[in-house]
């Protein structure tokens, strides 16, 4: 997800990435349906922008804090 959304990959739009996140609770509910429409129309608002689209997940966000900010995992 994070190579996509390099800022030199598409100087030429505005928009470089859509982001969503579900699970945070990491509790593996289903997305309920309104969740789920969303989903799919910012993907869509992200295609026709020609942006890349991610659904960050709660096992996504840990790696990118572990990863990225290991400063605040402790927080």
């Amino acid at each position: 997800g994070e190579e996509m959304c390099r800022i030199d990959r598409c100087k030429s739009n505005a928009v470089y990435c859509v982001h969503q996140i579900y699970g945070i609770y990491a509790d593996n509910k289903p997305m309920n349906a309104m969740f789920q429409k969303s989903t799919e129309m910012w993907k869509q608002v992200a295609s026709d922008m020609n942006a890349h689209y991610h659904l960050w997940s709660a096992s996504d966000l840990e790696a990118l804090m572990k990863q990225r900010y290991p400063q605040y995992w402790d927080m």
